[in-house]
């Protein structure tokens, strides 16, 4: 048991940026970010002993986190459109002005997207953590960059990252 757990925490602890990341897309305040960051730990806890480790768990821990947060926002009928600044230092690097005003025109599937693609998970990998066929993923991802280019901003993020499409 206690190896379980130190595993656990030290595969957690390997996430961390990516927990501050799911955070800071989907909750408003600090003490909604507590209260969802405790809700993925219990989530991801419980489901741990039904990991299979023939996946990576940066993929399991990301669907169990988006799927914690999406459902949160679902209990609470809450839509997020304004992300508050947060002192974190993330491991990506990308204009925060910008973050912010995509973020502010997503819906929280498309920011689940978006976020992933940042992380540099591959399409595989993203339809996965998402639930969805590669197929539809792509219609998602083709969707997306429509309504991005509706508001002008696409062209600003094709030329941050080159694997978005």
């Amino acid at each position: 048991m206690a190896s379980d757990i130190d595993a656990f925490v030290s595969q957690v602890q390997s996430c961390k940026n990516m927990i501050h990341k799911v955070l800071y897309m989907y909750a408003d305040s600090p003490e909604d970010k507590q209260d969802l960051r405790q809700e993925i730990l219990s989530q991801a806890w419980s489901a741990y002993p039904r990991f299979n480790a023939t996946s990576k768990f940066s993929t399991w821990f990301y669907k169990i986190s988006i799927n914690v947060a999406l459902s949160r926002l679902k209990k609470e009928k809450k839509y997020v459109q304004d992300v508050q600044t947060s002192p974190i230092e993330y491991s990506f690097s990308i204009d925060k002005e910008l973050l912010d005003l995509v973020i502010s025109f997503l819906n929280e599937l498309e920011k689940s997207i978006v976020l992933l693609m940042i992380e540099g998970y591959e399409r595989n990998e993203i339809a996965s953590v998402l639930g969805v066929s590669e197929n539809n993923l792509r219609v998602k991802i083709h969707r997306l960059r429509k309504k991005l280019e509706e508001k002008n901003i696409y062209e600003f993020i094709e030329q941050r990252f080159e694997h978005v499409g």
